[in-house]
């Protein structure tokens, strides 16, 4: 019994986690059909779909079904390859690529191997836009009030021919050049504790509030307010990261998660409510 409990408890963490990779996974990039259609409730079944997803039951269920559980099964051994030994991962690795042909969705696969690996690649924030991590139909919208921030982002931007990123000049707190419910995620920089000190804080949390999708992301770096930098805000100024997720609670944001973000940063992560 007590081995029959701690498989089960074994399972529901395994396809929790599956649950969540594919939610993060679908928040930058686009999944197949066929795993959209896909019902993910059990870690070692092929998810189960609705009938509009096949049109012959009999004849087309297994194939549909153990493709999408293929994708989902691929989307995991890409997340715990890099920590397994090197013959298994080349072992892993050819019975995927054995399914893939046989399903064929080998395209599918390698287009999310690259996308998995941009979202994990390593990013200058002085010199490198986010604009990778949001892949080939994703848009990134810079928005600053200096002008000579946009302008260095506007060069970045030809320099590099990017066409998903676009830099606008505008105050936060006035209006973003946004849609309401048009974007993910949005990032805010080292700049909080900014609104706070200008008096700006309500006004410029509504927009950010606006022009999220609902369930969306706002990541919050900011200094720790006991870090010893030559550079940055005074410390008297500086937010904590408790004040920062009351500030921001009060806002209509939940809290889903707070890291470090570097020696002196912190990064609080906010889903909108």
């Amino acid at each position: 019994c007590v081995r029959m409990e701690e498989k089960r408890m074994n399972d529901q963490r395994r396809l929790g986690q599956l649950q969540h990779d594919l939610v993060a996974f679908a928040r930058i990039h686009s999944l197949p059909d066929y795993v959209k259609q896909a019902d993910v409730h059990d870690c070692f079944q092929p998810p189960a779909l609705s009938q509009e997803a096949y049109a012959d039951r009999v004849h087309r269920r297994f194939p549909v079904h153990t493709k999408a559980a293929t994708y989902c099964s691929w989307l995991q051994f890409l997340r715990a390859r890099d920590h397994l030994p090197t013959a298994t991962r080349q072992r892993i690795g050819e019975r995927f690529e054995k399914a893939a042909a046989v399903w064929d969705i080998a395209d599918d696969m390698k287009l999310a191997e690259r996308q998995y690996a941009d979202t994990r690649r390593p990013v200058n924030t002085e010199t490198d836009a986010d604009y990778a991590i949001v892949g080939p139909g994703g848009r990134v919208y810079a928005v600053d009030v200096r002008e000579e921030c946009v302008a260095a982002v506007r060069k970045g931007i030809g320099e590099r021919g990017l066409t998903n990123v676009e830099a606008h000049l505008a105050d936060v707190a006035k209006g973003i050049p946004l849609p309401a419910a048009s974007i993910d995620f949005a990032l805010v920089a080292n700049v909080l504790h900014e609104f706070v000190e200008n008096h700006i804080a309500p006004a410029a949390l509504r927009e950010l509030a606006r022009v999220l999708k609902p369930g969306g992301t706002l990541a919050v770096v900011d200094f720790y307010p006991e870090a010893d930098t030559a550079a940055g805000p005074p410390k008297d100024v500086r937010l904590a990261p408790a004040q920062a997720e009351a500030l921001l609670a009060g806002h209509g944001f939940r809290k889903v998660r707070l890291g470090k973000a570097g020696p002196y940063h912190y990064a609080l992560v906010m889903g909108k409510s």
